[in-house]
């Protein structure tokens, strides 16, 4: 028996069909992969609803259902048969509050299923990484896969939000805060450049090289205002692209939601291999980063990029901190958590980055409450 489908179904599913090739499965949902972030497995799905004339559309991996449609070229408007004037999609975590982030058509290409072959092992989970609040609180984690199949292994990503009343992990999206927010806040007071990677895996690589550096959750595609207002004031962001399509329209939207915020933004990219951990990979150090001739940058030289690689200040500024933290708190916390009085602001800095008038004893996420 065929599926009764309407012409907003045809209408998402032939949108989809040159951007995430042919759809992976079918039945109550159709599945392809996600237009809006880094997908080897297929994570968005749509099916139809034909008592309400309209078509529904989820990436499980965590994506709004507006990014997945802005993704295509469409709107909310699309969702149904006929489109009713003023129709708003419901909330979600990662949309309340925000804007989405402007998209450089030029630099978007479409997405082809990468020719791995028949999936022949299950999902097996190869890396977990939390995400904190500003005060330290678990609110979220991503949880990076590896499926084995006839060519290769495809990866794949997860979101689970934390529920402190019942310290469990169900699935689905949490708010946009930046990963390693303690330690950007740190960083920014004591105006150290902050580094945005593509992804967790190249954050920690740059971490244990002592920069402050940080990324949104699921990559390209899902950096957003909310998080670029956490970076605000920063004296200088680097951004790292991936070399690929994808990661240079990644790299020139967070620059385009960054320059009226901080003071100087540059984009690098690996001098081999794609992102920084191939980079590192491959023998190099952070100086041999080039600049992202694809996205403008010319003629920096190594000395340049070293005045951005530096530790925190020995006297940090705690006036600054607490000023930044303020800010942080408004951005990303609920206002029952959010410190009112100079004195609440000082507690959590103590609590979080010491007291110390001669350097910051820095909290370090060692990932040990999973």
């Amino acid at each position: 028996m065929t599926a009764v489908t309407g012409p907003s179904f045809e209408r998402i599913h032939n949108a989809l069909l040159p951007v995430s090739g042919e759809p992976a499965g079918r039945g109550a949902w159709t599945t392809f992969l996600c237009p809006a972030h880094d997908d080897n497995q297929p994570s968005a799905a749509i099916k139809y609803d034909p008592d309400q004339h309209r078509t529904v559309v989820r990436c499980f991996a965590g994506c709004p259902d507006t990014l997945v449609l802005e993704s295509l070229g469409l709107s909310v408007g699309d969702l149904f048969d006929n489109p009713v004037s003023g129709t708003r999609p419901h909330a979600s975590p990662l949309r309340d509050g925000q804007l989405r982030p402007r998209r450089n058509s030029s630099l978007t290409t479409q997405r082809k299923r990468r020719s791995l072959g028949k999936q022949i092992g299950w999902p097996v989970e190869v890396a977990q990484y939390v995400y904190h609040d500003i005060e330290g609180r678990r609110i979220g984690r991503v949880i990076r896969t590896s499926t084995e199949h006839e060519r290769g292994k495809a990866k794949g990503f997860y979101l689970r939000r934390f529920e402190s009343l019942t310290d469990t992990w169900p699935l689905g999206a949490f708010a946009p805060v930046l990963y390693r927010l303690p330690q950007i806040a740190n960083a920014l007071g004591a105006g150290q450049a902050i580094w945005v990677c593509e992804g967790e895996k190249d954050v920690d690589r740059a971490a244990d090289l002592g920069l402050a550096a940080t990324c949104n959750a699921l990559g390209a595609g899902s950096f957003t205002s909310a998080h670029a207002e956490q970076l605000a004031g920063a004296r200088a962001v680097v951004i790292v692209a991936d070399r690929d399509p994808a990661g240079y329209a990644h790299a020139d939207t967070v620059r385009s939601l960054l320059r009226p915020l901080v003071g100087q933004v540059l984009i690098l990219q690996a001098r081999d291999g794609k992102d920084l951990s191939e980079h590192l990979d491959a023998g190099h150090t952070l100086e041999d980063l080039e600049p992202c001739l694809e996205l403008g940058y010319h003629g920096i030289g190594g000395a340049d990029i070293g005045d951005l690689i530096e530790l925190p200040s020995p006297t940090a500024d705690l006036a600054a901190i607490d000023s930044q933290l303020q800010r942080l708190l408004a951005c990303v916390d609920t206002p029952e958590s959010r410190p009112s009085t100079a004195e609440s602001t000082a507690a959590i800095r103590r609590a979080r980055w010491g007291d110390s008038t001669t350097g910051l004893d820095v909290h370090t996420d060692t990932g040990a409450e999973l």
